[in-house]
């Protein structure tokens, strides 16, 4: 069986959540309703097993969401932004925040996310310190500012 493809999977102190990245339109969510809602189903399904693997890893995890991230212009998914479809909500760039849950409650602690990280994927390079040392080509990178001044939008 062909494994899922997961878009993203945003592992931090608010939690675990699986993001479906949608390069769809408002108008075209108005017209496949059908086809929204199976994909909903289809990554709430992702999200389930993404959940049941990590927990063999840490019991207490709390539950894993899922979430659309509409890539359009947020003035062509205004329409929809913010709406959830089978427990699955649809998030433009306005509300990017929102996506990965910044601003939520703690659930996980550092040292546990760090478990998780290494536990889904341990030979990834997982930036968690907030050090790249990778980028495209680049290897070895190393900062030369402070840091605090942290990239902001």
């Amino acid at each position: 069986m062909q494994s899922d493809e997961i878009d993203i999977i945003a592992i931090g102190p608010p939690g675990v959540r699986v993001i479906e990245v949608k390069h769809w339109s408002g108008e075209w969510i108005g017209e496949h309703r059908f086809d929204v809602e199976r994909e909903a189903d289809l990554v709430t399904s992702k999200s389930k097993k993404v959940g049941t693997t990590l927990r063999k890893e840490l019991r207490k995890l709390p539950h894993v969401s899922a979430v659309f991230f509409l890539t359009q212009e947020a003035a062509k998914v205004k329409r929809f932004a913010g709406e959830t479809i089978r427990g699955v909500t649809l998030y433009g760039w306005a509300r990017w925040k929102d996506i990965i849950g910044l601003d939520g409650p703690r659930a996980l602690e550092p040292q546990e996310v760090r478990r998780l990280s290494q536990f889904l994927e341990p030979r990834s390079a997982i930036a968690i310190d907030g050090g790249v040392r990778r980028f495209a080509g680049y290897v070895n990178l190393a900062r030369i500012s402070h840091i605090d001044p942290q990239f902001q939008v």
